[in-house]
């Protein structure tokens, strides 16, 4: 081949990508054309698939658990769990917990509600914990305890969330 037939086989190659890159068959979003839902799917993971499992303080996670077990190990569910952790020392956090719980992945899903069709998939969301403070009071002014708390604060705020979530009735939000 000569140089010029090579150039021209080179040309015609890029005029083809071009082409092709303006071609209309690209594949678009997939429309919706039906009612859909959301759903959860749960499906048991490694450690390993999780992305900073390696870059965790796991001494710190297993303090955290001895501290919820003070509460949670009389269910049965958490009785075996909290009783190995009580036994375990700070440098063998990490092989406690990959030893006793299973990681789980989990995806939101919208799925088409006649068809079955899925629309998208979501490995990402919003996840919640719950702090309660443990406070030492007194009905009477002691050494300790200078301010008496002795009734609900006038400033309390109280907020009914199924105004604005319905599925939430009978809940409330307090601060």
């Amino acid at each position: 081949m000569t140089k010029r037939s090579i150039a021209s086989l080179v040309s015609a190659l890029i005029c083809l990508a071009l082409l092709n890159g303006c071609s209309s068959n690209k594949q678009k979003p997939q429309e919706i054309t039906e009612p859909t839902e959301e759903s959860v799917r749960f499906e048991i993971s490694a450690f390993s698939d999780i992305p900073s499992s390696e870059q965790e303080d796991w001494a710190a996670a297993l303090s955290a658990f001895k501290i919820s077990c003070r509460s949670i190990y009389r269910k049965a569910a958490w009785a075996e769990a909290c009783s190995k952790a009580s036994g375990t020392d700070p440098q063998n956090a990490e092989a406690f917990f990959k030893n006793n719980f299973t990681p789980w992945k989990i995806e939101k899903r919208t799925i088409g509600t006649q068809t079955g069709t899925v629309y998208s998939v979501s490995d990402t969301g919003l996840m919640t914990g719950y702090y309660e403070p443990l406070l030492s009071v007194s009905k009477h002014r002691t050494e300790r305890h200078t301010t008496p708390i002795l009734s609900t604060p006038d400033d309390l705020i109280i907020v009914d969330l199924a105004e604005a979530y319905p599925k939430l009735k009978g809940m409330r939000l307090r601060g």
